[in-house]
């Protein structure tokens, strides 16, 4: 965003598009004829294959001058670029318009900004004051007809407006620094810190804040709730990942600018001058903190899962060590946590399912009791769904409902690193797919399980 005087030579050397000319292309954006009753000239260069050039503009009349024109704005509107890896449905007009929108909601404050000081009143006795009177907010209707709320909320966002350009200036209004349809020239991933500079601030940050754990401006290590020092023996994975997950950087450092957010109907919220990051790593990747450009929206990943820096995270932070989960430990709790869940000790006969295994003597039987017990009981059981809680990338979901299921994936990179057996991989392709249990599968693996371990301690008392 620009202010200023120009020549009124054709200083990009292309040619423009001007809405206050072009009537077709005046009319297929929307709110561009509201735009152009404000100013001599609008333009809008096309001709860079990454954004448009927005540029309003009035004439000065001067004799014996080479400046003809005030530019009052000048915005490099982003393109959609179809090369972009990006989900984004926005159009190029629809960018455009979006800017326009913004502009049209405070112009009036760009416009007027000397008539500004009518509204500071100093009283003859008091020191001076800021001397702004707001307008005061309409009661809301008595009654409750749709067009008295109408009338209602288009008095109270009027209001709103008008009393926000009173306290404000049209720069701390009209936010672009943050807006998605802003283009920018600087490239900032440039400034994008090396491996070894991002693992060094890594072990900085967790070194500096372990024994006060916390979120702080300079980095993140928020093990507040000891979900790493406090869970006991852990595997090198799993103390990776969690120290991944409390853990936050932050990269390339600017100021931000004071600036007034707000909503549709002009609520309002006030963010002070403050200094703010480009990026932040989230333990797997970069991210923007910020609005960023479509042809530069690929970020670069970082894995720091090895031996050695796993072994500095181990004496770091004092955890001892476990060896990585089995899928068959993995089914084994969660099939005992769906059977746990699923039967409710509320109900006016509680089924005893661990008894039910002991006392059949074959799965099919085993089953038939609980769709009977099921039958007598549905309506007390449970429905919805929960996540699968488990360590060392195991992850998934269990249903409970009618069509009950259980399915167990663990991240597809981890188990080809522990060298484990790949049947499936999910539809996104980031998960092995380990157990997909559903209906009576699933009691039929309860009582596969919990009967097995029932002959074992019976031939161990046996022995004994």
């Amino acid at each position: 965003m620009v202010g200023g005087l120009v020549q009124m030579e054709n200083i990009y050397g292309r040619k423009k598009m001007s809405f206050n000319n072009l009537i077709k292309e005046k009319e297929s954006i929307k709110g561009s004829d509201k735009l152009c009753k404000h100013f001599d000239v609008v333009e809008l260069d096309s001709s860079n294959e990454k954004y448009n050039l927005l540029t309003c503009k009035d004439r000065i009349n001067r004799s014996n001058s080479k400046i003809n024109f005030s530019v009052w704005l000048q915005l490099k509107i982003q393109k959609n670029l179809q090369t972009s890896k990006m989900i984004n449905t926005w159009s190029d007009t629809e960018y455009i318009e979006s800017c326009i929108t913004s502009i049209l909601d405070w112009i009036d404050s760009l416009k007027n900004f000397d008539k500004s000081s009518q509204a500071i009143q100093l009283s003859l006795f008091d020191e001076p004051q800021s001397g702004i009177v707001l307008e005061k907010l309409p009661n809301s209707p008595v009654q409750g007809e749709e067009r008295a709320w109408n009338k209602y909320f288009n008095t109270h966002n009027r209001i709103q407006k008008l009393n926000l350009m009173k306290q404000y200036t049209f720069f701390e209004l009209f936010n672009d620094s943050s807006s998605y349809w802003l283009y920018s020239n600087i490239d900032w991933r440039k400034f994008i810190p090396s491996e070894d500079e991002i693992l060094e601030e890594l072990k900085r940050v967790i070194l500096k804040y372990k024994d006060n754990c916390g979120r702080y401006d300079d980095g993140w290590f928020d093990d507040t709730y000891d979900y790493i020092t406090g869970s006991g023996a852990l595997s090198d994975y799993e103390l990776y990942r969690r120290v991944m997950f409390t853990t936050r950087l932050f990269f390339v450092g600017y100021k931000k600018y004071k600036h007034v957010s707000t909503d549709l109907s002009f609520s309002s919220w006030v963010f002070e001058e403050s200094k703010q990051s480009r990026f932040w790593f989230d333990g797997k990747k970069l991210n923007y903190s910020c609005s960023y450009d479509n042809d530069k929206t690929e970020l670069p990943s970082f894995d720091f899962f090895n031996p050695h820096f796993v072994h500095w995270l181990r004496e770091t932070l004092k955890v001892p060590y476990a060896d990585y989960q089995t899928d068959e430990e993995v089914l084994h709790s969660e099939v005992t946590k769906f059977m746990n869940s699923y039967f409710p000790s509320s109900s006016s006969k509680e089924f005893d399912w661990k008894e039910e295994i002991s006392n059949s003597k074959t799965s099919k039987e085993f089953i038939s009791k609980i769709n009977k017990y099921y039958k007598e009981h549905h309506s007390s059981f449970r429905n919805g769904s929960s996540s699968l809680g488990q360590k060392d990338g195991y992850n998934g979901q269990i249903s409970y409902d009618k069509k009950c299921e259980i399915l167990i994936r663990q991240e597809l990179a981890f188990r080809k690193s522990i060298h484990r057996e790949i049947n499936k991989v999910s539809d996104f392709g980031d998960n092995a797919i380990i157990y997909t249990l559903k209906g009576n599968e699933i009691y039929k693996k309860v009582y596969e399980i919990h009967h097995s371990e029932e002959q074992v301690q019976t031939d161990l008392f046996n022995f004994i």
